[in-house]
C-alpha cells in the first residue's frame, strides 16, 4: 500500500466512524468547524501510531478503522443502556473490565467478544504475512532499535501535543470554546472523538477539583448525649418498585415489603435527586460521604474518586464521625480495586475498609455476596465494638446484570416472573434482590442492643431497565430514601433531597450539630 493512500485513509477514518456515532437525544449532533479539524489531526495521529506499532500499511490500516469502529459501538451501545454516550473518563473502565468483565461485556456477550477479539487477531495476523513492512531492513537487532525510536518519537510528540493543549483548553477558559464539560452536550458540538480529546485535554487542569477539595462542608459539632451507630447504607440501584409497579398496572400499587418497613420503624422516606443514571455509583457515593456539590469538579465530575479520592485526602462523613470519637469502616464485597476505593475509602478518613477479600468464603446469593452476609458483619462489628461505630456499607447482591439463570438453586425464577407485576423477569429477578436489601436494613433496625443505630438508606442510581423503562414511560432518574432509628424515634427531613445532603441529614439525625446553610 503507497503510503499517501494509507495517509488519506487515515485521515478519512475517524470522518465515517463520527458518522455512525450516535448522540443523547437531548443533543442532538451539530458539529462546530473545530470538529472537522479535530478529526483531521486525530486521524493522523493514530494513523501515525498504528503504522509506529505495526509497520505493515495494511495491518495498521485495519487496526485503526477496528479501533474507531469499536469505540462507536461502545458509545452507541452506552448511549442504549446508560443513556450517555462514551466519555474521556471512560478509559478507567478499561482496568474495570479487568476486574468485572462481566459488568461490561455482557451487553455483547462473552462468547460474541472471545470471537470478534480471535477474528481480529487473525485478520491482523494474514495481513502482516502477505505485506510488506514499511522499512526493509535486514538487520533485525536494526529494524528493532528502528521501531523503538519512532515509538519513541511519537510518544514525545503525543506528550508534547497534551502538554500544549492543556494549556489552551483549561477548565476556566472552556466557554470561550462553547464547551460545558459534559460529555454529551459537548459531543453534540465537537463529536464523539472531538470531545472525547478536548475533554482529556480539560482533565489535566486539577484546580476545579482542588477547589471542590477545599470547599467540602467541615463545621460539625459531634452529638451532646448519646452517640449512636451510624449506618449509611448505599443499596445498588435501590429505588421504591411501587413507582414501577404503579405504572405497570396502571393503578396505585404499594411495595408492600417497603411500606411495611417504613411503618415498622417510623422511618421517613423521600426522593432523592442522585447525579448518576444506571451506572457511575462513585458520583453519588461521594456526594454523600462529602457533601461536595456534583458539578464542583468541573470536567472531572463524572469520576470524582479517580479525579480526586484516589490521590488526595478529603473532608468526609467518616472524618467528622472520627473526630467525635468514632471508629470509621466501610464494607463493600466487591474486589477493593474496583472505581479504586482502595485508596479512596482511606482518603476519605476511613480507619478500614472491607472489601471481598474479607468476606472469602460468605454466603452469596445470585452472583454476588449476599446482603445477609453484609449484615451478619456488620452486627459481628458493632457487637465486638465498645466505641460508636460509623459503618458505611455498600451492598452488592444486586448488581446487575439480571439475566435468566442468575437465581438458579437461590430462588424459583418462574414464580417470581408470575408473580411480577411488569412482566419481565429482569425485573422479577431485581425484585428479589431489593425484597434482600429491605430484609437487611430491617434487621439492622431491630436488633437489640446497649447503643441505639441511626440508618440512613438510599440508592446510588437507578437501575439499568432501560427497555422496560422505556415501554412503561418511566424516565424519573431519583432514587429514593429511608431514615429511622433502631429506638423508632420519629425521623424527617426533606422529601425531596439532593445527594449532597442526605449524609448531612444522616448526621443530624444522630445528634450532631450540622449547620443548615451550605457553603
Amino acid at each position: 500500500m503507497p503510503i499517501s493512500l494509507y495517509v488519506l485513509l487515515s485521515v478519512l477514518t475517524p470522518f465515517v466512524a463520527e458518522a455512525f456515532a450516535r448522540t443523547h437525544p437531548d443533543h442532538p449532533k451539530r458539529l462546530r468547524f473545530g470538529a472537522y479539524i479535530l478529526l483531521a489531526a486525530t486521524g493522523m495521529m493514530s494513523g501515525w501510531f498504528t503504522l509506529t506499532l505495526i509497520p505493515f500499511p495494511l495491518a495498521a490500516t485495519a487496526l485503526n478503522i477496528g479501533g474507531y469502529a469499536f469505540l462507536v459501538i461502545a458509545n452507541n451501545a452506552k448511549l442504549r443502556v446508560l443513556r450517555m454516550g462514551l466519555a474521556a473518563q471512560d478509559t478507567e473502565n478499561l482496568r474495570h473490565m479487568l476486574l468485572y468483565p462481566d459488568f461490561y461485556f455482557v451487553h455483547v456477550g462473552i462468547a460474541r467478544s472471545v470471537c470478534v477479539a480471535l477474528l481480529a487477531f487473525g485478520v491482523l495476523a494474514a495481513l502482516i504475512m502477505i505485506d510488506q513492512p514499511l522499512l526493509l531492513i535486514a538487520m533485525p537487532d536494526l529494524a528493532l532499535a528502528t521501531w523503538a525510536a519512532g515509538l519513541v518519537v511519537w510518544l514525545t510528540a503525543y506528550a508534547l501535543i497534551m502538554a500544549v493543549g492543556g494549556l489552551i483548553f483549561r477548565e476556566r477558559r472552556k466557554t470561550n470554546y462553547r464547551l460545558v464539560g459534559d460529555a454529551d452536550a459537548d459531543m453534540a458540538r465537537y463529536g464523539l472523538f472531538g470531545s472525547f480529546v478536548l475533554h482529556r485535554l480539560m482533565l489535566r487542569d486539577t484546580a476545579p477539583v482542588k477547589a471542590a477539595v477545599a470547599a467540602a462542608p467541615k463545621p460539625m459539632a459531634p452529638p451532646k448525649a448519646e452517640k449512636p451507630h451510624i449506618l449509611l447504607v448505599q443499596g445498588e440501584s435501590f429505588f421504591d418498585l411501587a413507582r414501577a409497579d404503579t405504572l405497570a398496572l396502571n393503578k396505585p400499587a404499594p411495595w408492600q415489603a417497603y411500606e411495611a418497613l417504613k411503618a415498622k420503624h417510623s422511618a421517613a422516606a423521600g426522593l432523592l435527586d442522585v447525579p448518576a443514571w444506571g451506572a457511575y455509583t462513585m458520583q453519588t457515593e461521594m456526594a454523600v460521604l462529602t457533601g461536595i456539590d456534583r458539578g464542583a469538579y468541573g470536567t472531572a465530575s463524572l469520576n470524582p474518586y479517580q479525579a480526586a479520592a484516589s490521590k488526595m485526602d478529603i473532608w468526609s462523613l467518616a472524618r467528622a464521625a472520627k473526630a467525635a470519637g468514632y471508629a470509621t469502616l466501610c464494607l463493600h464485597p466487591a474486589k477493593p480495586g474496583f472505581f479504586r476505593r482502595d485508596a479512596a475509602m482511606r482518603n476519605l478518613g476511613f480507619d478500614r475498609f472491607l472489601s471481598a477479600r474479607d468476606f472469602a468464603g460468605a454466603e452469596r446469593f445470585g452472583p454476588y455476596i449476599a446482603d445477609t452476609a453484609l449484615a451478619d458483619m456488620a452486627e459481628a462489628l458493632m457487637a465486638d465494638s465498645d466505641t460508636p461505630l460509623f459503618l458505611h456499607l455498600i451492598t452488592m447482591e444486586s448488581h446487575g446484570p439480571w439475566d435468566a439463570g442468575r437465581l438458579k438453586g437461590y430462588a424459583d425464577e418462574a414464580a417470581l416472573l408470575a408473580a411480577e407485576p411488569t412482566g419481565d423477569l429482569a425485573f422479577a429477578l431485581f425484585r428479589q434482590h431489593m425484597q434482600n436489601l429491605l430484609a437487611l436494613t430491617d434487621r439492622l433496625l431491630s436488633a437489640s442492643g446497649a447503643r441505639t443505630r441511626v440508618l440512613g438508606l438510599y440508592g446510588d442510581h437507578m437501575p439499568a431497565h432501560g427497555a422496560l423503562f422505556d415501554r412503561l414511560g418511566f424516565d424519573d432518574r431519583r432514587v429514593d430514601w429511608l431514615l429511622a432509628r433502631s429506638d423508632r424515634a420519629a425521623m424527617s427531613m426533606p422529601a425531596t433531597a439532593r445527594a449532597e445532603d442526605f449524609g448531612l441529614e444522616v448526621m443530624r439525625a444522630a445528634g450532631f450539630d450540622v449547620p443548615n446553610s451550605r457553603p
